[in-house]
């Protein structure tokens, strides 16, 4: 759930998520800060569709590049499900040559060998299956350990923390009989030019998360 919930915070197309054009009143700027030489328009959206319906190596460089004219250059952090680790290995012949007759290279060999893992394009990849179908999503840690793109937010309330046991009414004798148990967490992105998602797709959806969680 914890994993949900974070996740959910990134993925959907929102104010309390990355760029998507939109500001809160808090926030008291109507689009991005200029960084260096790059200067964003208001309607500045971390929230893209590809454009094919198939995975290039050009939409994972677009994605870096999203992250990256933010001034987040380094400690680049990817994650995808197994459904986009299949579509990464079916582009093991990348280095040239042709599906059939690749040219060996480091990549391809170690695709060929062990499948993908790990590190591609600079960034760091993680599977989890918590992520939904044909959707990337990379973060930047900021250079330095400074602020977390992400806070994990529970309430003050010591009362309210943890799990919370809402008894059965089954017999009073018998609290955990169709007992259900409460946990309140939240998730909110604060670097919002610090992570971007990709659909590959045509348009963009926002994605079920939440879906097998109880809310």
């Amino acid at each position: 759930m914890q994993t949900a919930t974070i996740l959910n915070a990134c993925l959907v197309n929102s104010t309390d998520g990355f760029y998507n054009g939109n500001f809160s009143a808090i926030e008291q700027m109507d689009r991005p800060p200029t960084y260096g030489t790059n200067v964003f328009l208001p309607t500045h959206n971390h929230y893209v569709a590809s454009g094919a319906a198939a995975l290039t190596l050009a939409t994972i460089t677009s994605m870096k590049e999203h992250v990256k004219q933010h001034g987040y250059n380094t400690n680049l952090w990817g994650m995808m499900n197994t459904d986009m680790v299949k579509q990464v290995e079916d582009l093991a012949g990348w280095t040239g040559g042709t599906a059939a007759n690749p040219v060996s290279g480091a990549i391809v060999d170690q695709v060929a060998i062990d499948g993908f893992a790990g590190r591609l394009l600079g960034i760091n990849w993680k599977t989890t299956e918590w992520m939904p179908d044909n959707y990337l999503l990379i973060v930047a840690e900021p250079e330095g350990g400074g602020d977390k793109p992400l806070r994990y937010i529970q309430k003050k309330n010591p009362s309210a923390k943890g799990l919370i046991l809402t008894p059965g009414s089954y017999e009073v004798k018998y609290p955990l009989i169709n007992a259900d148990y409460i946990h309140w967490l939240e998730a909110l992105v604060v670097l919002r030019g610090a992570g971007v998602v990709y659909r590959i797709a045509t348009t963009w959806t926002d994605p079920t998360v939440m879906t097998n969680v109880r809310e």
